[in-house]
């Protein structure tokens, strides 16, 4: 597990997009390591939890102050409707406990160099020396390592000389660290799921006669293809119950279909009708820019009561355009899970989304 081979360099602007700084500076480069010869959906154990379970290692207890502002806001809490959820459930281990974190999703190492101890002999381990020596003379802030212990995991190391440059590097790099955790969390149950099965005879189907790529686990059945003439397909999950509904139309203008709000509140409320039994509650909509996969898109959010049962859930809904073929797409999420976090299955749903594609597969 110590063999590792560099495979791509991230790096970040504090704006989140792509560019190179060094640690010093107080943004994050970093460098992507996997295990060398390891098939990652076999031979080593899964590991146990959610998506959302992150474990925090720390080198030295007395790094806990400087760490927990940091930790506070990456954990800032998601809102569904009127409940709150935070992203993360987050367990903080001191060097004596480090081993506590391999059994979890994710894991965060943060150590200042030169502690020793078990947390900095660990982490030596599972890096390269070129790469250690590059944390060292601050050439890079954080190394990100896959399936360092079970598959389906997911480590940064962020490392620095002192106490007071890990905060800075931690506070002035949360968006990142937040986005790349995101981002991982997305691609894992992606692989999950291509390693579970996916529908590839709908799939096909849907390219060819649709002229649009997605993703669709076996866990996943398709109830309804265009009913009544409504060009649109759904998809459910049930145990918990969720659902993912795509619809489309032909439109003589598609980006400026995109800007106006009230023409695609109205469509998505038709398709609530058509194939939920629904209603869109009015009070707590919100629009927002959002990309589905690497798509630009609008993104409604808000709430659903059912027309049959006394009950109803949140929903996020993504709207998009294929200037191509003059269409757009409204592709919807949403669960009934009364009394239970609703972001896990957000998350499943989400990554599936993204797997979108008007171009083909690119797995």
């Amino acid at each position: 597990m110590s063999s590792v081979k560099a495979t791509a360099i991230t790096e970040f602007f504090s704006t989140g997009t792509v560019k190179l700084a060094g640690a010093t500076a107080g943004l994050l480069v970093v460098l992507s390591l996997t295990a060398c010869n390891l098939d990652r959906d076999e031979g080593i154990l899964m590991a146990a939890g959610s998506y959302g379970d992150l474990a925090v290692v720390l080198s030295h207890d007395d790094l806990r102050p400087a760490v927990a502002p940091f930790l506070q806001e990456l954990n800032t809490p998601v809102t569904f409707v009127i409940r709150q959820e935070k992203p993360f459930n987050i367990d903080v281990y001191g060097p004596d406990k480090w081993k506590l974190c391999r059994g979890y999703k994710n894991i965060l190492l943060i150590v200042r160099l030169g502690d020793g101890g078990p947390v900095e002999e660990k982490v030596a381990d599972l890096l390269s020396n070129e790469t250690i020596t590059r944390l060292r003379e601050g050439r890079i802030g954080m190394v990100q390592r896959h399936d360092p212990f079970a598959r389906y995991q997911f480590a940064l190391v962020v490392a620095s000389s002192d106490r007071n440059s890990l905060a800075s590097l931690l506070r002035n790099n949360r968006q990142q660290i937040g986005d790349l955790l995101a981002e991982q969390i997305r691609e894992r149950i992606q692989r999950r799921f291509r390693h579970t099965g996916l529908q590839d005879d709908l799939m096909t189907r849907y390219w060819q006669q649709y002229g649009f790529f997605i993703e669709m686990p076996l866990e996943y059945r398709q109830t309804q293809v265009e009913p009544e003439g409504f060009a649109g397909i759904e998809w459910m999950r049930t145990k918990p119950s969720r659902g993912i509904t795509l619809a489309w139309r032909q439109v003589a203008d598609p980006v400026s279909r995109l800007d106006d709000d009230a023409y695609l509140s109205e469509w998505r409320r038709e398709m609530g009708h058509k194939l939920h039994n629904e209603d869109i509650v009015d009070l707590g909509l919100e629009w927002s820019e959002a990309k589905l996969g690497d798509i630009p898109a609008k993104l409604l959010a808000g709430s659903w009561a059912s027309q049959v049962i006394d009950g109803g859930g949140p929903f996020r809904c993504y709207f998009f355009a294929d200037t191509a073929r003059q269409r757009i797409f409204c592709l919807d999420t949403l669960v009934f899970v009364p009394g239970e976090d609703k972001l896990p299955y957000f998350r499943e749903m989400q990554a599936i989304a993204a797997t979108f594609s008007l171009t083909g597969p690119h797995r």
